[in-house]
């Protein structure tokens, strides 16, 4: 059993990241939110997938009543504010007091998003539109309470055998506060005044806090949910991975089991059994409100039966329900290999991080020109802010591809110059911007840039010079990183790029990157 944990670990730190992308992506995530906050005004958070966002407006919500509500709803008593001119429009009464009506919110929030964004709809409490590469987003705005919920005291001072959460991040999650999300519990005559308690900034610390056995779990567990458990046509959309999310955080506080590679599977399994368990008795309790059964109305009856057998037969099966799994078939999860075989190189380590940190900072959003200006000044102030080298490099990243949107926004201004003279004069301001700016990335992008404006103004044998020295550039080993998933195991980045002592900024300029093609 050993072996195989060891293996599984070891192929799915591949798939999902190995311990130094997951810092990376933490410390991205950490540094959009801060760069948002600076460029739109207010407080951003990222939550869920990369494609998903929290928004939050500051507000004043006077109080949280959960009086008459199903444990994890409030209803909101409307008593003003200074900040309080979006929610005027959706107060309502009831019950002789101003409630703020959460289906109105909603619908007003994404009335509002609607005119920047076309085509965004109501989805739940989200606003739903399409992003680039034809990828549904969401873009939740919500309600912040600086207070912990009072349905939700027990969380604070529960019995926790294994010490996780550690105090120190009780006290920082609970100091946070929550959210309020405008959805109301499925099975309420008011729902449409109801909010629902969110703890989502608390779950993205605690997935934090994991170390990286109890990451990778959570990873398989989302990819069991969705490629094995959800393969049954009776059963599919029944259980979320937020409920798979929920018995992992249970079972690192409750379990005395060892978090570690040699111990995945056992793991894994111990949550799959709690699972179970909530299935069978039809309960499953919120992490943070035992009393909220997030199953009601949905893992219930007939349904809870069709479930508690799939789930009871795929656990039978042990490995072959886990070789259901597109990625984890190609494993080969037997006990003739041995697990060196399967251990990750220095060189793989750095390979995974460049282009975590390339895939993940080379692209970083489409404004017009004045917010292109704005938000370069916004990435050198956070640059002398930033003392870690991991940070520095993002943002370092982030300012070269920035300077590299600018320059066709600058080149149109140019052309509405009045005379040629002027015009003259801005064009040689551009093309020493682009020199200062543009050329300390790839071998190809400010180079390509540079010639382009050249031709543009009609600089013919310049434009022969500037390719000459970019063919002069090409090697035998020049690698290309462009519409590519990160894990290419023969990539030619490895073997030239890799365990010679190189920086990243020395790497860029052996290979050509093709921005806005990147995907995960």
């Amino acid at each position: 059993m050993e072996p195989i944990s060891v293996i599984l670990w070891n192929n799915l730190s591949l798939l999902l990241g190995i311990e130094e992308q997951i810092c990376i992506r933490r410390r991205i995530s950490f540094l959009v939110e801060s760069l948002l906050i600076k460029y739109q005004g207010f407080r951003v958070f990222s939550s869920g997938s990369r494609a998903e966002g929290l928004s939050v407006i500051g507000s004043d919500v006077d109080m949280m009543d959960t009086n008459g509500t199903k444990p994890g709803f409030a209803k909101l008593r409307f008593l003003g504010g200074k900040n309080s001119n979006i929610l005027r429009h959706t107060k309502s009464k009831s019950q002789e007091d101003l409630f703020l009506p959460s289906l109105q919110f909603r619908d007003l929030i994404v009335n509002i998003l609607s005119n920047g964004i076309p085509g965004a709809y109501a989805h739940g409490p989200c606003a739903t539109y399409q992003a680039p590469l034809e990828v549904e987003a969401d873009i939740l705005v919500c309600l912040a309470c600086k207070s912990w919920p009072r349905n939700a005291l027990e969380w604070i001072h529960r019995d926790r055998p294994n010490g996780w959460p550690s105090p120190n991040l009780v006290q920082e999650i609970v100091q946070d506060g929550c959210f309020l999300v405008p959805i109301g519990s499925p099975n309420s005559q008011e729902s449409h005044i109801e909010w629902r308690i969110s703890c989502s900034i608390a779950e993205k610390k605690l997935v934090h806090s994991f170390n990286h056995t109890q990451f990778l779990c959570y990873g398989l567990l989302k990819l069991f949910q969705k490629h094995v458990i959800n393969s049954n046509l009776h059963v599919k959309n029944l259980l979320c991975s937020y409920f798979l999310k929920t018995s992992l955080f249970y079972c690192i506080e409750e379990e005395n089991i060892a978090w570690n590679k040699e111990n995945f599977l056992h793991c894994f399994w111990t949550c799959i059994r709690r699972l179970l368990k909530w299935v069978r008795d039809e309960y499953c309790p919120n992490y943070f409100i035992k009393d909220n059964n997030m199953f009601e109305g949905k893992v219930c009856g007939i349904n809870s039966k069709i479930l508690f057998n799939h789930l009871f037969e795929l656990y039978n099966d042990g490995l072959d329900s886990l070789q259901l799994i597109p990625y984890v078939h190609n494993f080969k999860l037997t006990t003739g290999i041995t697990t060196n075989r399967f251990s990750i190189s220095n060189e793989m380590r750095e390979y995974l991080c460049d282009m975590e940190l390339l895939i993940q900072t080379l692209d970083i959003g489409n404004y017009d020109c004045n917010g292109l200006n704005k938000l370069n000044d916004i990435i050198i102030q956070m640059l002398q802010e930033t003392t870690d080298s991991i940070g520095r490099v993002i943002i370092n990243l982030w300012y070269l591809n920035n300077t590299c949107y600018i320059v066709p926004f600058v080149y149109m201004d140019i052309q509405t110059t009045i005379t040629q003279k002027q015009r003259y004069r801005q064009i040689l301001g551009l093309k020493q911007f682009i020199k200062d700016n543009c050329l300390v990335g790839d071998i190809s992008t400010g180079m390509f840039m540079l010639a382009t404006l050249c031709y543009l103004n009609g600089e013919y044998k310049e434009v022969v010079i500037i390719s000459q020295k970019i063919i002069k550039k090409f090697k035998s080993h020049t690698f290309y990183v462009g519409h590519v998933r990160p894990i290419v195991f023969d990539h030619p980045y490895i073997s030239t790029m890799c365990g010679k002592h190189k920086t990243l900024n020395q790497k860029l300029a052996h290979g050509i990157f093709a921005r806005h093609l990147f995907v995960l």
